[in-house]
C-alpha cells in the first residue's frame, strides 16, 4: 500500500476556475477525473458520475482523497510517467467498487493537473475466493484492465496535444512511445525507432536548436535526473509549434544511463493566448 498517491505542493491555492479548456475529459470512454494539484475534483466526465452515482455539484470542488481512499491503494508501479495500482471508489451509495487505478501530470496551460482515470474489476462469481483459479482470474483481469487503463491514457494525451517516450537501455535498447511521432507530424517508425530519432533535432526551430542541444548535453555531462524546456519546432507544414518537454533520466551504479522517459506537449494555443493578451494590454496602456 502506499500512503503518498494524493500529495501536492505546498503552496498557496489560486481559486477555483472552471471553464471550457477541460471540457476534452468529457469525451473519454472511460470514468476518469481532472484535478489541480492540490487534489481538488475540478472535472469529472460523465462515466465517472455514473460509476461513483454522485451528481456533478457534489463532485466538483471535493478533494479526491474522500473517494478514493490513498492508504487503501496497492500501487502497481509507473509506466512513462503514469503511476498504476487498484483502489476502491466510494460511491454515493456508500458502497465501495474494486477498480484499478492509474494517474498522470500534465500541465494545461501553465498549470501541473493531474488526470485520474478508473477501470471498475468485476468479481469472479464462479470462483471461491480462495482458490487458485480464482486467483489466476483476478491477476489476468486486472492486468488487462491496466493494459486497458494506459490505451485510455494515451487517449488523453491525443487529447491533451502530449506524446510521451520511455527508452531502457541495454545492448539492444527498449523504445516505447504514445502519440509522440503523431504530435510531431511525423511517420511513427515503429520498431525501426532509435533513441536519436526522439530527440527530433531536424524539427527544431533554427534559433533554439543550439540551445536545446547544450541542454542536453549539460543533462548527460552532469547526469542530471531531471529536466525541462520550451522550444519551438517548424512542422512539415511549415508551421512553427511551442513546446514544453519534461525528462527524468536513470543511471546504473557506474553511471551510465539506464532509462530516459519523458514527454512533450503542444502549447502553442496557450502562448498565443497568452501573447494576445498582452499585446492588447499594451494596446490599451
Amino acid at each position: 500500500m502506499v500512503s503518498n498517491w494524493f500529495e501536492y505542493e505546498d503552496i498557496s491555492r489560486d481559486e477555483l476556475k472552471l471553464n471550457e479548456k477541460f471540457n476534452w475529459i468529457d469525451y473519454y470512454p472511460s470514468p476518469a477525473l481532472i484535478t489541480d494539484k492540490f487534489w481538488t475534483i475540478l472535472r469529472a466526465n460523465p462515466p465517472f458520475l455514473s460509476l461513483s452515482g454522485y451528481p456533478e455539484n457534489k463532485i466538483t470542488g471535493r478533494n479526491i482523497a474522500l473517494l478514493i481512499n490513498p492508504d487503501s491503494i496497492v500501487s502497481y508501479g509507473s509506466l512513462n510517467g503514469s503511476e498504476q495500482g487498484m483502489c476502491h471508489l466510494k460511491t454515493a451509495s456508500d458502497s465501495e467498487i474494486a477498480c484499478t487505478i492509474a494517474k498522470k501530470t500534465i500541465n494545461i496551460g501553465n498549470e501541473p493537473h493531474r488526470i485520474v482515470s478508473l477501470t471498475p474489476l468485476i468479481k469472479d462469481q464462479d470462483h471461491s475466493a480462495g482458490s487458485s483459479a480464482a486467483s489466476s482470474a483476478m491477476l489476468e483481469e486486472t492486468q488487462a484492465a491496466l493494459r486497458e487503463s494506459q490505451m485510455r491514457l494515451q487517449q488523453v494525451q491525443q487529447l491533451s496535444e502530449i506524446g510521451s517516450w520511455d527508452v531502457t537501455f541495454g545492448p539492444v535498447p527498449s523504445i516505447r512511445t504514445w502519440n509522440f511521432f503523431q504530435l510531431l507530424g511525423i511517420d511513427d517508425t515503429g520498431d525501426k525507432t532509435t533513441p536519436e530519432m526522439l530527440y527530433h533535432f531536424g524539427l527544431i526551430h533554427p534559433a533554439d536548436l543550439e540551445k536545446h542541444k547544450n541542454l542536453l548535453n549539460a543533462v548527460r555531462d552532469q547526469k542530471l535526473n531531471t529536466y525541462s524546456n520550451d522550444y519551438r519546432i517548424v512542422d512539415k507544414q511549415g508551421k512553427v509549434r511551442f513546446l514544453h518537454c519534461e525528462s527524468q533520466l536513470e543511471y546504473t551504479s557506474h553511471g551510465e544511463l539506464s532509462r530516459w522517459s519523458g514527454t512533450i506537449q503542444d502549447v502553442s494555443s496557450y502562448i498565443r493566448q497568452k501573447v494576445s493578451r498582452l499585446q492588447l494590454f499594451r494596446y490599451h496602456s
